[in-house]
């Protein structure tokens, strides 16, 4: 489950990024066995109306790869570059965004 819209230029942005503090091109996610992407967005506190879903199965058969969740379930999706044709492909991966029914989003107040 990725929070925002996650289109091409945001995630050519995110990726680079993390590029330059880990090295790698990545992007966030989250992920949380047995747990539902909606409930996945409801729980966390950050500041995006909308969220878009997949399947790790779904992320590796696009040949993408995934770092272990940390104890919150975020990891990040590794991206071979930052090309938009990757950024693209990435996007692909990802359902149509869905309003967020969080109990509380933290918009930076």
């Amino acid at each position: 489950m990725r929070l925002g819209y996650s289109r091409p230029g945001a995630i050519q942005r995110s990726a680079r990024n993390h590029h330059r503090v880990f090295g790698f091109y990545g992007v966030s996610v989250y992920c949380l066995p047995g747990m539902s992407a909606e409930a996945i967005a409801a729980s966390l506190r950050q500041p995006h109306d909308v969220f878009r879903a997949s399947m790790v199965g779904r992320l590796r058969q696009a040949g993408f790869e995934l770092t272990d969740p940390e104890p919150d379930g975020h990891c990040l999706v590794i991206l071979e570059d930052d090309a938009e044709e990757t950024c693209r492909r990435l996007e692909g991966v990802f359902d149509a965004p869905r309003p967020r029914r969080a109990k509380e989003m933290d918009h930076g107040d």
